[in-house]
């Protein structure tokens, strides 16, 4: 497979060059980066790439603000353009919507070569099974995360970065207990990498932290069950309960 040309989108130079180097180290040869949504925008409109790697906290447009115009058929590109976040697992309030919005993976900071190359590979063989246009106008991109800004330190080697302000946490909230669970006439259990494509899950899908990744009752596309499988390691449980496909 030849090297694909790909657009790396974050409004830190330095993660700009870490990202731009490491690519060039694999082999690419036509990539381009810029500061902003509104400028891959721009500059997607007169070039192609195969790829975008894009972060997720950027000031004016959001890198989920920018999926979504893509998803939505607001863009000049492809519906199913391939779009890999440039994120941290510590940000789980924004997987959920990442997830919903068919993101093709994701790219965990500090960036690793081996790890690039294997997101990259994977992104742009997987297929794409997109929802109507509508349905992705429904996803709502103002769950907490998008009032927020992530406070990224400085840049090492770079210029100095000034951390975003971030609210103050609300008070810990108090949980209930969890009701006892029934179980569910053809509820199987399932690791991962064992779901098929078209599974129902049969309960909401965690987070270690409490965060809701995904509700009970979503239908598991291929591009979904890839996503669970990249964040295995941050899954309360690495056994989920399915229905399996009829």
């Amino acid at each position: 497979m030849a090297a694909p040309s790909v657009l790396i989108v974050d409004d830190e130079a330095f993660m700009r060059r870490v990202v731009r180097q490491t690519l060039t180290s694999l082999g690419c040869t036509q990539v381009g980066d810029v500061g902003s949504g509104a400028e891959a925008l721009a500059l997607l409109g007169k070039n192609h790439f195969d790829l975008i790697l894009s972060d997720i906290y950027m000031p004016g447009m959001s890198g989920l603000e920018f999926l979504k115009l893509i998803r939505t058929g607001k863009t000049t590109l492809a519906r199913d353009s391939r779009l890999i976040a440039l994120t941290s697992f510590s940000n789980t309030e924004i997987l959920n919507t990442s997830m919903m919005l068919d993101v093709n993976g994701f790219m965990v900071k500090p960036i690793k070569a081996e790890l690039v190359k294997k997101n990259m590979l994977k992104a742009l063989k997987e297929k794409m099974y997109l929802r109507t246009e509508a349905e992705y106008e429904a996803i709502a991109l103002n769950q907490g995360w998008a009032s927020k800004e992530e406070t990224k330190p400085i840049s090492v080697g770079g210029a100095a970065h000034i951390p975003r302000a971030v609210p103050e946490a609300p008070p810990p909230v108090v949980k209930a207990p969890e009701p006892e669970e029934t179980t569910v006439p053809g509820v199987v259990v399932v690791a991962t990498h064992q779901i098929q494509p078209n599974s129902v899950l049969a309960e909401k899908l965690m987070a270690k932290d409490g965060t809701l990744l995904l509700s009970a009752g979503q239908r598991l596309t291929p591009q979904l069950i890839n996503r669970l499988q990249d964040l295995h390691s941050i899954l309360r449980s690495n056994m989920i309960k399915v229905l399996p496909p009829e």
